[in-house]
């Protein structure tokens, strides 16, 4: 490959020269293709061998620079081709790396081996046969060596919260760790102490930093290396000093309202050191200790606490801290304000409820503060929680006490206890919990009856006292005990029944009981439906909670003389009023619904009249049908309405004493009309007008009408009937009300009118009123209506809502709320509604102007504060302050304050001047007092100090003054010294302080304080200090290209030190970094070059510190070189090599020609790593790439395979849409812009409105529009040479069965049809069998028509019981079809027990226990007799387990008869069961012998009898007894000789011979279980004996 590049040909001669080029391009072979052209390859397959290893890699540990060997023993043929790889990356054999294959043995040998070498190790053998992998595990450790400082540590000492450094350097392999400790104590990492860590090429360097560094932390530092190779310790002394710090209030005390007799605190912080010595004053008077005084420190936290103060504690409290460096002050206003204690205006009463229910206990309280109130319960305290409120109205002080759900156990004393810093009160109250709200136990149900029925609804109820039962319907329609209504209470079951009789369709509706006593209502719904349809009818009875309980008999109905109501007429209609006559003389003591509707069907006019009937012939007709009882029921009737119809019949007469009583019936003329009219009626708007009126017939319906308007039952309009009299209610009454009102019943009416005089508009006036002025009252007017509108004025002036005026209309009450009156409020106020108003006057009273706090004399010293105080009457009245005659202005010294009835004037500075007499004006009103101020020299008390302090050092003149306000200027040699960074001048109170910061020996002065004609000084000295070197430079030695530094420290922060190169001095600059931290200074050279070998100096003062440093020179080189890649198309691959230098200038080549960094080429720098990025390569770019530095270079090679098309997501292999949706076929091809081809069923697609093809990039899209069933095809997409296929189904519209299938059950050889049908006409469908597809066939015959689809099956056997099911798309019908074995006739019925056991698999014993099968007669209808055989079938119940429903079959009978052949026969039956897990069970069925059944049979043992007398073998292959099972029974019938040539029956193996076994088996699928049970049929033949086979047992198993 190295071969491959540019050649150039050249001719030259005398005349001229000429070149020609031609690239050589040299093609990599694949590994397989060099292979099959190796001279080893043999030409026939069936000679080569796979590589495979006798000796494989063994896993290694070795040492830093030990040898490595790797050998592995390979056999193959061809010779396989070997290469190594370490973690995955071919190994190329170079000046420490051999690589061997001699005699089948393969050697890798790497020479002092580093550290990076580690890893897995792989060697690959491959020929044309097949390739075979060795892997092996190689460790290497480095070599140890002991860790030891070559930098120890150095004493430090800093100043207390500024940081310190310390530092050492340590080398040592591995790499070693170096552990902190301070005082001996290990120091971890926080947030005052950090660890840094600087490795450098010879040595790691490890700084520790205390940021910032406390007075605590002085003591010995100590540095532990350690490594596996051992450890080494050093130390050194840290020395914090402490730095003096004055007083400093980080939190200040605060001015503090209080109210007398409670406890205050005045809380500060203060910092300070040493920490200060803290002072409490009040006023100038020092604060000691006492009863009420207490002074509290908890570290820089200081507390004042007063304990139940008094108004004589008011004042200004200071307090004062102290300490060496100075000394500092703040003051805080303690003002006091009286209270009054709690004082009862509204006490609590006693309170009577119910059990569960709710007390409520209210007091009014008078007191200064809001007294805190308490409330007991029988002496406990009562707490808040989800049925205990308290509340409390700030309006009215106004406290509530809510006590809900309550029980007896709670009656007893409520107390309210009130306290405040005034005092205590209280006061009690008693509740009583008795009796019981009423409530439902069980409330009426609703109920759907019969028309014609009896409804009853039925309830029981609990309260105490006893609460009263009230029915309506509706809301206002009331129920009362008569006619069809009956209420009651049951006494049995202590319920109260409603029963309404002869139910009507009007009757259906909602119906209330209320439930009432002295503690509340309490209301339940029930709800009557009525239907004339028996099959909707509910139960409801059932329903009812309460026991039936038989009613006593119904007391025999009296004879009713019907000779004076009917005489005989001419006139007989038989056919219409025979059945009604009957009806009645059974009813004649009942008013009911049935006679009100015989009456309005048969006779619709006002008269009627009907012929006479002769009741003889009925009776006689009576007593031939023997008719005891009541008349039989119409069709349709209930039986419950027979029930109650025999409650009303009357008991039948001696036939001859009716025979002797017989008459003719007569029906008299009845005459309908009304009896009394309705009459007018005047009322007033919102009352009640009620009409009523009598008609002659009972329960007549009528129809009510005002202006011509029926009247419709509402809560407005009550209609009532009540026998012969109907009455119209009407509530609310208002004059659009008025009009005329008539009755109306058949061709009868009567009419009145109703009169409604309205209501006046203002049913309440409005009341004059005297208020004062900042106070609120409020108007109150009623109107008639709710609906009115109202309008309010003064003097005529209309009133608007704003914050002053609050209008509510609530209900028909109107009020006006005025706020903040004032003397324009007053006039006449009116409220107008339409016409109407009311009026009323409101005077406005000022209140008068006074002081209710006068001035008070005041006495205060020279440069203090103080605070003048009154109160007035009235708030923001506007005062004037005068001092002597002398209005007083707001300014610095003077604040007028006034808040509300409250005004203050404040003083600050007093001066001599101030004294006076002070006077506030407000109106005419006047209040004044006399300010002493006493006046105080000023002076020094203490003076200032001389100071001698080292250069650096801060220091503070300190002096104090007699008088607190005296302005004191400070001095140095006579100029005034403002304040700034340097100069900090600050007033604590009396105490006066020049602070001077890092003081310089050019500041030895004299500085004066002076303070008027008086002044204090005092010399400062500062002695300067010389800086030095604590540390100096060392010696290094560095390689080229590496950072040094130099590092040095010295005694004095901030000291000028001047860096020299071999006597030059150093700028710092990008090469040379010059920094400072504290004490230390740094020089850090970057990447050094041999020519910057020199002497380095530092320089303070007349101090240096020399080194030298050694820079050797390192030649670039590549110490990672280029590797080989493998990539594919379109990939990105990386080139990477790294060189001895940083900044090395690297030449990239491909196949000796410069490559030039651009979009697909990228060459990137960092540091000592070189990359050439290569993006998107294609196959062309195979070549060599080359990396030169200087005279060295490093190749590899890149092999770019090429990518074939494919798809990298394909099409579905089948998609399903419906009719008329949008179908997206989409696919992605691995490459992108490939042209694809669009099919169906290999036509191709063209675009259009229907077929939309997009492509983006490698995404290719086809989009079907509106698909119908013609569009079910294949679609395929081609690229290339691939393509990928889908089909489309598309459904049509889900399709659904109308009829579904029916199961049937049939008998063998008969004919059935199985028929469905569904909503499309032509579909497509198959029937099933179990799940098996059914061809049509003589035996099957399936049809078609439209919409109807049938399934024949002709000649049916017993195998042909199944499920069938018919699939029509997605949808299917399954039924099952029975099949019975023929009918036979019935020799004898089976007698005996049915006992079900289960039975072990083992062999058939007689001691079994039962199963879960329940015993169940054999019908007579399923034992038959055909041609002398006996089939036995009997049912059993399956066990109820969830994965069995199927019926089994087995039986036992007597039977007697001679010559007959006896079968037992097993019905074969599928059932599908729930998906449980496959098994298979063998399951016996065993018929038991006694022998009393066979008679006196002499047992016979198994050698002498049952086996050695065979005489007749019934049953000569007993293979036939096992069906689908795992397991053989042998069933044998043995004969035995004797005399009476007896039978016995027996299963060989087992220890008696009178048990006969049976087979059968039972098999699970997986997916849908099916059951197949069968029991093998057997055959005895009886020629001469007759025997009864009884006591037999059969047992199931599963």
């Amino acid at each position: 490959m190295s071969d491959a590049g540019l050649y150039t040909c050249k001719a030259v001669n005398s005349a001229g020269e000429v070149t020609c080029d031609i690239e050589l391009i040299v093609r990599e072979i694949e590994r397989a293709e060099e292979l099959r052209h190796s001279p080893l390859l043999l030409r026939h397959a069936e000679e080569t061998q796979a590589p495979a290893f006798t000796e494989t890699l063994q896993d290694l540990s070795l040492v830093e620079e030990d040898d490595l060997k790797l050998q592995c023993r390979v056999t193959g043929v061809p010779r396989p081709e070997v290469t190594w790889y370490r973690n995955g990356q071919e190994i190329v054999p170079s000046v420490n790396v051999n690589v061997s294959y001699e005699d089948n043995v393969c050697t890798l040998e790497v020479r002092n081996i580093p550290v990076d070498s580690a890893g897995e190790y792989t060697c690959v053998a491959e020929n044309p046969a097949g390739e075979v992998t060795a892997l092996g595990t190689v460790t290497v450790t480095a070599k140890m060596v002991k860790p030891r400082f070559t930098r120890e540590l150095g004493d430090k000492i800093c100043i207390e919260d500024k940081p310190v450094k310390l530092d050492c350097a340590v080398k040592g392999t591995p790499e070693p760790e170096v552990i902190w400790y301070l005082n001996d104590q290990p120091l971890e990492e926080e947030d005052r102490a950090s660890v840094e860590i600087k490795p450098t090429r010879t040595e790691t360097l490890h700084y520790l930093t205390i940021n910032p560094a406390m007075p605590g932390d002085t003591g010995t530092v100590t540095a532990v290396v350690r490594n596996d190779a051992g450890e080494e310790t050093c130390s050194s002394k840290l020395t914090v000093e402490m730095k003096k710090e004055s007083p400093k209030f980080i939190k200040k005390i605060e001015n503090i309202d209080a109210l007398e007799h409670d406890r205050v605190t005045f809380v500060c912080t203060i910092s300070g050191k040493p920490q200060p010595e803290v002072t409490w004053l009040k006023g100038d008077t020092v604060l000691m200790e006492t009863e009420n005084i207490h002074m509290l420190t908890e570290g820089d936290c200081y507390t004042l606490v007063l304990e139940n103060i008094i108004l004589n504690d008011m004042g200004v409290y200071t307090v004062r801290a102290k300490n060496v460096a100075g000394e500092q002050s703040c003051t805080a206003r303690l003002r006091v304000t009286g209270v009054k204690p709690p004082k009862f205006l509204e006490e609590p009463s006693d309170c009577k409820i119910p059990e569960h229910g709710t007390a409520k206990f209210t007091c009014k309280l008078l007191g200064s503060p809001v007294p805190d109130v308490t409330w007991y319960l029988n002496d406990e305290e009562v707490v808040a929680s989800e049925n205990i409120h308290m509340e409390y109205t700030k309006k009215d002080n106004t406290f509530t006490l809510i006590l809900e759900d309550n029980m007896p156990v709670n009656t007893g004393t409520v107390k309210v206890v009130a306290k405040n810093n005034g005092g205590e009160i209280e006061a009690t109250a008693q509740l009583l919990v008795s009796g019981r709200a009423p409530t439902f136990i069980n409330k009426p149900i609703k109920c759907t009856v019969l028309e014609g029925d009896t409804a009853i609804f039925r309830c029981s109820i609990d309260g105490e006292p006893s609460p009263k039962v009230e029915w309506s319907k509706g809301k206002w329609r009331k129920l009362e005990h008569g006619g069809r209504f009956k209420v009651f209470f049951d006494d049995q079951s202590e319920e109260h029944v409603l029963e309404i009789e002869g139910i009507q369709n009007k009757d259906t509706g909602t119906y209330t009981v209320t439930l009432t006593n002295e503690y509340g209502t309490e209301t339940c719904p029930a709800t009557i439906f009525v239907t004339d349809k028996p099959e909707e009818a509910e139960d409801w009875r059932e329903q009812l909670t309460h026991i039936t309980i038989e009613k006593a008999a119904i007391e025999e109905v009296q004879e009713y003389d019907w000779k004076d109501v009917l005489k005989p007429v001419e006139t007989v209609h038989y056919d219409v009023l025979e059945q009604e006559a009957v009806i009645d003389l059974r009813h004649v003591e009942q008013e009911t619904k049935e006679e009100e509707k015989t009456v309005k069907d048969v006779i619709p006019t006002t008269e009627i009249e009907v012929e006479p009937y002769d009741l003889t012939e009925r009776i006689k007709r009576d007593k031939d049908e023997s008719i005891q009882q009541a008349p039989e029921v119409t069709p349709g009737v209930p039986e419950a309405l027979e029930e109650e119809r025999d409650r009303y019949q009357r008991e039948t007469k001696d036939i001859q004493e009716t025979e002797e009583e017989s008459f003719k019936l007569e029906i008299p003329k009845v005459k309908w009309e009304f009896t009394k009219m309705i009459e007018d009626v005047v009322t007033t708007e919102k009352g009640v007008a009620k009409f009523e009126c009598e008609i002659s017939v009972k329960d007549v319906s009528v129809t009510w009408y005002i202006d011509g308007v029926e009247v419709v039952p509402s809560p407005k309009f009550e209609i009532q009937v009540d026998g012969t009299r109907h009455l119209l209610i009407i509530s609310g009454v208002k004059p659009e009300d008025s009009g005329e009102v008539s009755c109306i019943f058949a061709e009868q009416s009567t009419t009145a009118n109703l009169i409604v005089e309205a209501l006046p508009v203002f049913t309440k006036e409005l009341e004059d009123q005297e208020v004062y002025t900042g106070r609120s009252f409020t108007l109150v007017a009623d109107v008639s209506r709710p609906s009115i509108l109202v309008s309010w004025s003064l003097d005529d002036i209309e009133i608007t809502e704003t914050w002053k005026y609050k209008i509510v209309n609530k209900g028909c009450m109107r009020s006006l709320s005025v706020h903040d009156v004032s003397l324009d409020d007053e006039g006449q106020y009116a409220c107008a509604a339409d016409d109407a108003q009311t009026t009323c006057y409101v005077t406005v009273h000022e209140v008068p102007l006074d002081f209710t706090v006068n001035l008070s004399e005041m006495e205060a010293n020279e440069g203090e504060d103080v605070t003048m105080t009154c109160e007035l009457t009235r708030e923001n009245v506007a005062v004037v302050w005068m001092r002597d005659g002398s209005d007083l202005e707001p300014s610095e010294r003077y604040q007028i304050i006034s808040e509300g009835v409250t005004h203050f004037l404040k003083i600050s500075g007093l001066t001599v001047d101030d004294e006076g007499e002070y006077t506030v004006h407000a109106g005419e009103k006047v209040s004044t007092s006399m300010l002493f101020v006493e006046e105080v020299a000023t002076e020094f008390t203490v003076g200032l100090k001389h100071i001698t302090a080292k250069e650096s050092e801060t220091v503070t003149f300190e002096c104090e003054v007699s008088k607190l306000v005296a302005p004191v200027i400070w001095l140095v040699d006579g100029m005034e010294i403002v304040s700034n960074e340097q100069y900090e001048i600050t007033v604590y109170g009396l105490i006066h302080r020049l602070t001077i910061h890092d003081v310089t020996p050019d500041q030895t002065a004299t500085y004066t304080a002076r303070v008027g004609e008086n002044s204090s000084s005092a010399d400062l000295l500062v002695e300067e200090v010389a800086a030095e070197f604590t540390v100096g430079l060392e010696d290094i030695t560095a390689k080229e290209s590496e950072t040094v530094t130099f590092d040095c420290e010295v005694s004095k922060m901030n000291a000028p030190l001047v860096w020299l190169i071999d006597g030059m001095e150093i700028v710092s600059n990008e090469q040379y970094e010059i920094t400072v931290d504290g004490l230390i200074h740094c020089l850090t050279i970057h990447d050094v070059t041999p020519d910057q070998t020199a002497t380095y100096t530092a320089k303070v003062g007349e101090n240096s510190s020399s080194a030298k440093l050694l820079v050797e020179e390192i030649a670039a080189g590549f110490t990672v070189n280029l590797k080989d890649i493998k990539a594919k198309e379109s990939e990105t691959v990386t080139f990477e090599c790294e060189v001895s230098k940083e900044n090395a200038p690297v030449v990239w080549l491909i196949n000796n020609m410069q490559i030039v960094s651009n979009e697909h080429f990228e060459i990137f720098v960092e540091g000592k790593i070189h990359q050439l990025i290569i993006h998107d390569v294609t196959p062309d770019q195979t070549a060599t790439y080359t990396a030169k530095v200087g005279e060295n270079s490093s190749s590899a090679k890149l092999t770019v395979e090429e990518e074939p098309l494919t798809f990298c997501v394909p099409l579905p292999d089948e998609l399903t849409s419906r009719e008329h949706d949008t179908v997206t076929y989409m696919c992605e091809t691995s490459k992108e812009n490939v042209h694809v081809q669009w099919l169906k069923d290999g036509q191709e697609i063209e675009p259009s409105d229907k077929y939309v093809i997009s492509d983006d990039g490698k995404m290719h899209v086809l989009t079907m529009h509106d698909v119908n069933i013609d569009d079910e095809a294949d679609y395929s997409v081609v690229a290339g040479d691939k393509m990928v296929t889908s089909f489309l189904i598309v459904e049509g519209e889900p399709i659904e069965f109308t009829v579904p299938l029916e199961c049937i059950d049939a008998t063998e050889n008969d004919t059935v049809t199985f028929r469905c049908e569904v909503d499309k006409d032509n579909t497509t469908v198959f029937w099933l069998k179990n799940d098996d597809k059914i061809q049509p066939s003589d035996k099957f015959e399936m049809r078609s028509d439209d919409r109807v689809h049938t399934l024949t099956l002709h000649e049916i056997g017993i195998d042909d019981a199944a499920d069938y099911t018919l699939v029509a798309g997605d949808n299917e019908s399954t039924a099952y079809l029975a099949v019975k074995g023929k009918a036979c006739q019935v020799v004898a019925p089976p007698s005996g027990d049915i006992t079900a056991e289960e039975r072990s698999t083992e062999g058939v014993s007689n001691d079994r226990t039962s199963s879960h099968m329940n015993r169940q007669e054999v019908p007579l209808d399923e034992l038959c007799v055909e041609q002398s055989a006996v089939t036995l079938h009997a049912q059993f119940d399956a066990p109820e387990w969830e994965h069995i429903t199927a019926e089994d079959v087995a039986s036992t009978v007597h039977f007697g008869t001679e010559d007959f052949s006896y079968q037992n026969s097993a019905l074969i039956r599928k059932t599908k069961m729930a998906k449980k897990n496959s098994f298979a069970e063998t399951c016996l069925i065993s018929t038991s012998l006694s022998q009393h059944d066979l008679g006196d049979n002499t047992e016979h043992s198994e050698s002498d009898s049952c086996l050695s007398q065979t005489t007749d073998c019934l049953m000569q292959h007993p293979e036939q007894c096992l069906i689908h099972g795992s397991q053989t029974i042998a069933c044998h019938i043995q004969t035995m000789s004797d005399v009476e040539d007896k039978y016995s029956i027996h299963t060989p193996g087992s220890d008696s011979c009178d048990t006969f076994c049976i087979g059968c088996s039972v098999k699970f699928n997986t997916d849908v279980v099916e059951m197949d049970v069968e029991i093998l049929t057997y055959d005895i033949a009886i020629n001469r004996y007759k025997y009864l086979f009884g006591n037999k047992k059969l047992a199931y198993c599963l």
